[in-house]
C-alpha cells in the first residue's frame, strides 16, 4: 500500500532547496494581500524561504477559503481576513493534505466547514504531525469525484484530478469568474514537486493534460506556489511535462544516465523552467530516474515508527529505534534518509525543546556526514539560537561537500560580518 511521507519532512525539504536557490529570501512570518476583485483576494503566505497561495471569496452566503497555509503563518492570516473581510472563513476547501495548505485550518477554529477529497481525511487521521492539531484540522465534507456548491451568486465546481502530486489532489473551479485554484497541481514556469509514495510523478503529464481539456480558455489559474498563469501558460506547462517525462523514460530505457542528459545539452535547454519554482532541472531529470530505478516494492518508511517510539520512550526511544531499523538485516526495505533526523529537529524547534534539536540534528549529521542538509538544518538551528560561532563552524564544513551552494555562501559572508 502507498505510503504518505511524512508532510513536515517534505515541506521542510522543499523550504530548504528552495532557500538555497534563491538570493534573498523572504522574512518570515508574512502574508501579502493581492485583492483581484471585489469578491476575490489571493494570500500569500511566506514561510521558510517560499511561499503558498491561499485564496479568498466573499459573498452574503459567508466567506470562502481555499487553502489555509502553514500553521506558523496561520495567525497572521487570519488577522489579515478578519481586517479585510470582518469575519472569518464559513467555509474552508483545501486543495490536497500537504501541511502547507492545510497547517493553518485550526487557526480558525470548529465553526468552519473543511471540504477535501476523501483520501485527503484519511490521510490527515494518519498523518502524526497533523494528529497532533485536533479535529478542528480535518474535513467535515468529502467527496471522490465531485462536489458542485452555489455559494455567494458562484458555481463552484471541485473536481478531482488525483495520481499524480498526491491521492487527494482537487482542483477548485469558480465557474463564473473563470477562476480556478490549481493547489500544487500547476506551476507556471517552475516544475513540480512531487513524493514518490504519495502519487506519481510519470502521471503528471496525463493528469495536466486532462485539466487543460477541462480548462476555458479565458480562465485564470490561481497556483499553489507561483505566480498565476493562463491557459496558454497551462499548455506550456502540459507540454514540458510531456517532453521532460518522455525524454526520462528514454534515457533510462537506454541505459543512460545524467551524464548522458547533461553532455547532450539537455538538462541545461530546461533551465528556463526553473524560472519560479523550487526544482532544479537536474533534480528533476535525476529524481525522475531515481523513482525509475527503483520499480520494485515501495520501501517502508520508518518516521512513524520513530514517532510513536518517541511519544513512548522520549528521545532515547528515537534513536535506539532508529538503530533498531539501521541495523536490521532487512534494512533495504526501509525508507531511511537523513531527512527523518531534519524533520524531527524542526518538530522539537517548533516546541521549543531546542536541547531535544540539537540532539537530533548532530545525530543526523554522524549518521549522514556528507549530506549538506544536515549542515543546513545545523547552521539554521544555530543562528537562531544566536551561536553564531557554531553556526560559522559548521556552514565551513557545508562549503566543504557543497562548494557552488549560494546559501552557505550567503550564510558564510553574513556569519563572518557578525565577528
Amino acid at each position: 500500500m502507498k505510503k504518505v511521507l511524512l508532510s513536515l519532512i517534505v515541506i521542510i525539504f522543499i523550504s530548504s532547496i528552495y532557500a538555497e536557490n534563491k538570493e534573498k529570501p523572504k522574512k518570515l512570518p508574512r502574508v501579502e494581500v493581492h485583492k483581484i476583485n471585489d469578491q476575490f483576494t489571493k494570500f500569500t503566505v511566506f514561510w521558510s524561504g517560499y511561499f503558498v497561495n491561499a485564496l479568498a471569496f466573499d459573498g452574503p452566503d459567508g466567506l470562502v477559503l481555499v487553502d489555509t497555509g502553514i500553521a506558523d503563518t496561520g495567525k497572521e492570516l487570519k488577522k489579515k481576513i478578519l481586517k479585510l473581510y470582518k469575519k472569518s472563513p464559513k467555509y474552508i476547501i483545501n486543495t490536497h493534505e500537504h501541511v502547507d495548505h492545510t497547517g493553518a485550518n485550526n487557526v480558525f477554529g470548529m465553526a468552519p466547514i473543511i471540504i477535501s477529497h476523501k483520501t485527503m481525511r484519511k490521510t490527515m487521521v494518519e498523518d502524526f504531525i497533523l494528529s497532533e492539531y485536533g479535529s478542528d484540522s480535518l474535513p467535515d465534507m468529502c467527496f471522490e469525484n465531485e462536489l458542485v456548491l452555489h455559494l455567494n451568486g458562484e458555481e463552484i465546481i471541485l473536481k478531482s484530478f488525483t495520481g499524480s502530486h498526491t491521492e487527494s489532489d482537487i482542483i477548485v473551479h469558480f465557474k463564473n469568474a473563470k477562476i480556478i485554484a490549481t493547489g500544487d497541481l500547476v506551476y507556471k514556469k517552475a516544475f513540480p514537486s512531487f513524493s514518490a509514495y504519495a502519487g506519481d510523478v510519470f502521471k503528471y503529464g496525463e493528469i495536466v493534460s486532462k485539466l487543460a481539456k477541462y480548462c476555458p480558455k479565458d480562465v485564470i489559474l490561481i497556483n499553489g506556489h507561483t505566480s498565476d498563469s493562463n491557459y496558454n501558460d497551462l499548455i506550456d506547462y502540459k507540454n514540458m511535462l510531456i517532453e521532460t517525462l518522455a525524454i526520462t523514460k528514454k534515457t533510462f530505457n537506454n541505459k543512460e544516465g545524467m551524464e548522458y542528459l547533461k553532455n547532450k545539452g539537455i538538462i541545461e535547454k530546461w533551465k528556463k523552467w526553473e524560472k519560479e519554482g523550487y526544482v532544479r532541472a537536474n533534480s528533476w531529470f535525476k529524481d525522475n530516474l531515481d523513482v525509475l530505478k527503483n520499480t520494485g516494492p515501495k520501501k517502508i518508511i520508518i518516521t512513524r515508527y520513530l514517532y510513536n517510539a518517541l511519544k513512548k520512550k522520549g528521545i532515547k526511544g528515537f534513536f535506539s529505534e532508529y538503530e533498531k531499523y539501521k541495523n536490521s538485516p532487512d534494512v533495504k526495505k526501509y525508507d531511511m534518509t537523513y531527512f527523518e533526523f531534519g524533520g524531527f529537529g524542526d518538530y522539537f524547534e517548533r516546541k521549543k525543546d531546542f536541547q531535544a534539536a540539537e540532539k537530533i540534528y548532530l545525530y543526523g549529521l554522524k549518521e549522514y556526514p556528507k549530506e549538506k542538509y544536515a549542515y543546513f538544518y545545523l547552521i539554521k538551528f544555530y543562528m537562531n539560537q544566536n551561536k553564531n560561532k557554531l553556526a560559522l563552524k559548521y556552514a565551513k564544513k557545508m562549503l566543504i561537500i557543497a562548494p557552488e551552494n549560494k546559501w552557505v555562501k550567503r550564510k558564510l559572508k553574513e556569519l563572518k560580518n557578525m565577528k
